[in-house]
């Protein structure tokens, strides 16, 4: 921990940039807006030491009144918190994240949504609702430990079929969701058949080997809906893909509600 003591008129914008109390390229805008304010400050700023290796700091700043009750100084408190950050930022990640794929979470998916169904898009949005057609068989001849691994397969191939801004989540079991930016639903229907294709090559190497495969429920996204309506019309497509035999792709077209 670092405590200093700094004249206020020393830190004008632009000799705030060169202040050796931070040493950061660029004065933080919070810290420097509170000095103009003369107000208490505390603030966690990104730094870097001179062989390039970035560290967090937590800054707290105070202003000190002269007898008259007029700031000249202000206190400035440093401490070197990396450790805590990046406890922090760990925890946030497993918070979003299935622990067993490695995939984003249902609560992630929540997240994403949220955004992506307020985002306008000329293409529209589409979602994929899957899962695995012998799961339950898999983990009752060979065990869960076998179970896990073709789920671990499954996410792999999810991710391989997937473009950079597109986003897959586990909700848990052999369930799975896509949601696929600015992509017409015939497309979505396209990429859908093509994991769904994909899933029949995965193999568990034991003995009496299941023949597996998967089954995909698509649909558009609505303008500004919530998640649960997106997915009760992709639970319908996806039941009746199941339903008409399997390894198929089907398409939900209407509001669930207006069935």
């Amino acid at each position: 921990m670092v405590i200093s003591l700094v004249p206020l008129p020393a830190l004008s914008p632009d000799q705030a940039q060169s202040s050796p109390l931070i040493g950061l390229s660029e004065f933080p805008p919070p810290p420097l807006l509170a000095l103009q304010q003369q107000r208490e400050c505390h603030e966690e700023v990104l730094n870097y030491h001179k062989d390039g290796t970035p560290y967090w700091l937590h800054l707290h700043i105070v202003p000190l009144p002269d007898e008259a009750g007029k700031v000249r100084y202000f206190g400035a408190i440093e401490r070197d918190i990396t450790v805590q950050r990046k406890q922090t930022e760990r925890l946030l990640r497993l918070a979003h994240r299935d622990v067993l794929t490695g995939l984003p979470n249902r609560a992630a998916l929540e997240e994403k949504f949220r955004s992506l169904s307020i985002r306008p898009s000329a293409r529209g949005h589409s979602l994929v609702l899957l899962d695995l057609d012998e799961f339950k068989q898999v983990n009752d001849t060979y065990g869960h430990l076998a179970g896990d691994e073709l789920l671990r397969m499954f996410a792999t191939l999810l991710l391989s079929n997937l473009r950079r801004d597109d986003f897959v989540a586990r909700l848990g079991g052999d369930e799975f969701v896509i949601l696929l930016p600015d992509t017409l639903l015939e497309d979505a229907h396209q990429v859908a058949q093509k994991i769904v294709a994909g899933s029949f090559e995965l193999e568990i190497k034991k003995n009496n080997p299941i023949q597996f495969g998967s089954s995909a429920g698509v649909t558009a996204l609505l303008f500004g809906e919530g998640l649960n309506s997106a997915m009760a019309r992709a639970d319908k497509a996806l039941y009746s893909a199941k339903s008409g035999g399997k390894r198929t792709v089907k398409i939900k077209l209407k509001s669930a509600t207006h069935e």
